[in-house]
């Protein structure tokens, strides 16, 4: 019987579906993929997001089961690094009358969102206090899940190991593997001095196994054609380690990777009349990504010939990848190409339906934005959303796309407020508060300009029962030209950006600020460059492997059932005149690494002064107080 028609059951089926449900419930809540077994044969796989289970609890009328939903997606959400709509859930729970068996896992979760918020303390006292000498081999498994968890989050990387390697006794066969992607994850993103501080002992077999395939790969990351002879030395000599029958996913892609690794690109981009800038920008960033590889690549100016005399040229050129076009015209020619046996990346999205399985889609969508929009809302907790748009073709392709996605994740229809091209948004608050409970609904503010965003937020501010509606925008809020009187006009208000510009301090941002002369808009476009490179480097993985998702300067990348690349975006709210993560962790990290930049600068100033004693740089761009100023 397959699980996920438990909602489904009716009454006469109603006393196996609870014995069921939780059963289906315990396996996704010790965070892992679930095989359904038919026979002797492992099925398709369960790994459901977070909006999955916030719009079962919607769709659900047993309030059991609306409980253990809501336990379903704090643990999604917390994977998801979506902390502050998990802290709310559980405050909803807080009150519920759970059983014994929702209990232990509300505990569990309970302990996961302190640690995330920093209180590890409390987080392992609650863990200490769980006896769990009599129960189940499940309850055992979502416990250590959670101790690894809880542990990982005090950067307790010898613990959260130990955590993983003593879960495994409570795994059947099918959940081997993705327990030992979970513990491939931590060693590889570790810092290795962390790594060189782990005492494993002799008795710890499966410990010491682990540190030595990572160090194995690590001294052989130099060289990646010596990765896989590296990792066959290691599973020679650790035969019996369980590494060595459920190899860890990213190492056995290494070859596929080095088979599909692309040798010769065609760049397609508008390099002449009035789009060159933006196809040179592009092409920049392109540039920039393969800055390291030895790969040829070819380049050709969409502008300048047909689509089909293009790519044919580039084969005879021995071609065996396709990145663009860029224009949404000449995207949905491509069905009417020959390209078989070619990686493409096009820069942009057809039209609905229209999708060629043998193209990956990737663009700076503005529906994709909206779409975020919604999910941040949803996620943030938002009842009754008024999507406020300019009434045109681009307000309307924007407000439909976040449309779609909240009646997707709800059920719900969305209000929508088009203003005209001549409206006088200093005035709009009045025309919005005779609307019907519009001191209860939430805005997401799509503007083609800054200003129009400041304008309708200094409007609602004039009203007293309109100054407290949360507003929500896009990355158009964000440009160059705005100073600190815009930013203080726009306090409060939560925007979308890409994750290239929310870090001053990298490389990418350097590079990226330079090539763009500072102009943000074209910041963004290297950006979409670089992730193409990226995209077509991981092409095999997005177009076979469910699930996969790569951390990219244009947003969180993942693909879905049309290799249409998704961008998750990072969120910020202007507060006093700085910009400030929405995300708590990643709000502590920066602080952090601004302090550290911050630090250095300061020397660099010091020590430039004291030999030439020029006037100090301007540092005006750094941020204040651990938060961004743009």
């Amino acid at each position: 019987m397959n699980m996920l028609s438990l909602t489904n059951f009716k009454a006469s089926v109603l006393k196996t579906r609870k014995i069921l449900f939780p059963i289906f419930a315990i396996a996704v809540l010790a965070g892992c993929e679930m095989g359904m077994q038919s026979g002797d044969t492992h099925s398709q796989q369960v790994q459901r997001s977070a909006d999955y289970w916030l719009k079962q609890i919607f769709v659900t009328q047993s309030e059991y089961d609306k409980n253990t939903y809501r336990l379903l997606a704090i643990g999604a959400l917390l994977d998801e690094e979506k902390i502050d709509r998990a802290r709310s859930m559980m405050k909803e729970l807080s009150g519920k009358k759970l059983d014994k068996q929702q209990y232990f896992n509300y505990q569990l979760l309970k302990a996961r969102v302190l640690a995330k918020m920093g209180k590890v303390t409390m987080a392992q006292k609650i863990l200490g206090r769980i006896d769990i000498r009599n129960v189940s081999t499940d309850d055992l498994k979502n416990f250590y899940y959670a101790q690894a968890q809880v542990a990982l989050s005090d950067n307790d990387l010898e613990n959260a190991l130990r955590s993983y390697i003593k879960r495994r006794d409570y795994l059947n066969k099918f959940e081997y593997q993705s327990n030992n992607d979970a513990i491939w994850e931590v060693l590889v993103n570790a810092d290795q001095n962390k790594l060189n501080k782990i005492v494993a002992y002799a008795n710890e077999y499966e410990l010491l196994g682990w540190l030595d395939l990572i160090k194995s790969y690590k001294d052989a990351l130099r060289n990646r054609e010596s990765i896989k002879d590296a990792v066959q030395n290691w599973r020679d000599s650790n035969y019996s380690h369980i590494a060595n029958r459920f190899l860890p996913l990213a190492l056995k892609r290494i070859d596929e990777e080095a088979l599909q690794k692309s040798s010769n690109i065609a760049l397609i981009l508008p390099l002449s009349g009035n789009t060159k800038e933006i196809g040179n920008i592009i092409r920049l960033g392109f540039n920039y990504a393969n800055r390291n590889n030895n790969t040829q690549i070819q380049l050709y100016d969409s502008n300048s010939n047909s689509l089909s005399a293009i790519i044919n040229q580039a084969k005879k050129r021995g071609a065996t990848s396709i990145v663009g076009p860029l224009v949404k015209s000449q995207v949905e020619k491509l069905k009417n190409v020959g390209l078989l046996g070619l990686n493409v990346v096009a820069l942009n999205v057809p039209y609905k339906n229209n999708f060629d399985q043998s193209v990956c889609y990737f663009g700076l969508s503005p529906e994709e934005e909206s779409k975020s929009g919604a999910s941040k809302m949803f996620n943030d907790g938002v009842v009754e959303p008024l999507v406020i748009a300019p009434d045109n073709s681009f307000g309307k392709r924007r407000s439909q796309a976040f449309m779609e996605k909240w009646q997707e994740l709800t059920g719900n229809n969305v209000e929508v407020y088009y203003y005209g091209v001549d409206e006088d948004l200093l005035k709009i608050g009045e025309t919005l508060k005779v609307l019907p409970r519009i001191g209860k609904k939430s805005i997401y503010f799509v503007g083609q300009k800054p200003e129009e965003v400041r304008a309708t937020k200094g409007s609602l501010n004039q009203i007293r029962e309109l100054s407290r509606i949360k507003i929500y925008t896009t990355s158009r809020s964000n440009s160059s030209n705005n100073n600190a009187d815009y930013r203080a006009g726009m306090d409060g208000v939560k925007f979308s950006e890409i994750p290239l510009l929310g870090d001053i301090t990298t490389e990418n941002y350097r590079q990226a600020k330079a090539a763009a002369k500072g102009d943000v808009s074209f910041m963004r476009l290297f950006a979409l460059g670089y992730d193409a490179y990226t995209i077509l480097e991981n092409y095999r993985p997005f177009k076979q492997l469910q699930g996969s998702v790569i951390d990219g300067l244009t947003g969180k990348l993942s693909a879905d059932e049309n290799c249409v690349i998704e961008r998750d975006l990072d969120w910020f709210t202007y507060k006093n005149q700085e910009l400030v993560y929405e995300n708590t962790k990643k709000r502590a990290i920066q602080r952090k690494k601004l302090k550290e930049f911050r630090s250095n600068k300061r020397e660099q100033i010091k020590e430039q002064s004291q030999y030439d004693n020029q006037v100090p740089v301007d540092l005006s761009e750094q941020y204040k107080g651990g938060t961004r100023t743009f």
